[in-house]
């Protein structure tokens, strides 16, 4: 596949991170991290840093950014203003365990391998080989192919019309235009935009239609 060009700062959760939305800052959570050895460094990033993409992480199956990095000793830190969900992972918010992996993403120790579609839902085998390894480290993946999904919407708003029923409205989400800008629409980042609608009555009872607006009334 290739080689990496320095090694990655990789760790465990030491703690288990509650849940928060994607929408705003979690300045009330934090998540205790232990890194592999103590030559493993974290560290603190600006607002500035944090809207360029700094100090980007997965933690379990949930990105996450974090503003301030604090040493509590043995290779242990204390992750604090963090900003979660990142690039479409809101869904893995509520799922944290302790001894989940935790990997800072930096480019320069990142290898992007784009699977066969053949292989989505099954499982890849790596082997990694270090200079003067005598045997290389193996591990697996699940081929999952969450990369292959659009995001989904954000701010559903439902407003009840004079004439009876509903106006629903909602925002899409873009794999192309993560950051929040004021008064500028996202880029579209996919061939057309489509959505699956699902309305489902409270005696089960469901009627599904496809939209190509974000918006039904």
């Amino acid at each position: 596949m290739g080689g990496t060009a320095a090694p990655a700062i990789l760790g465990a959760a030491a703690t288990s991170l509650p849940f928060a939305p994607e929408t705003l800052a979690d300045r009330v959570n934090t998540v205790e991290i232990a890194l592999l050895h103590d030559d493993m460094l974290l560290e603190d990033a600006d607002a500035v840093r944090l809207d360029a993409g700094a100090n980007l992480a997965l933690l379990g199956r949930e990105l996450i950014q974090f503003g301030r990095a604090t040493p509590l000793g043995a290779g242990r830190w204390r992750l604090s203003e963090l900003l979660r969900g990142r690039r479409g992972t809101a869904h893995a918010a509520s799922a944290h365990l302790v001894g989940e992996r935790f990997v800072l993403i930096e480019a320069d120790t990142l290898l992007a391998y784009d699977p066969p579609l053949a292989l989505t839902g099954g499982q890849v085998r790596l082997l990694a080989s270090g200079i003067g390894d005598p045997v290389p480290i193996e591990a697996e993946a699940s081929a999952i192919g969450e990369a292959l999904l659009p995001p989904p919407p954000v701010g559903l708003r439902a407003d009840r019309l004079a004439e009876g029923g509903f106006d629903l409205r909602w925002i899409r989400s873009s794999r192309r235009g993560w950051r929040w800008l004021d008064g500028a629409e996202v880029p579209l980042g996919e061939d057309r935009e489509a959505y699956l609608l699902t309305i489902r009555r409270a005696d089960g009872r469901e009627r599904a239609m496809e939209l190509a607006a974000p918006v039904y009334r």
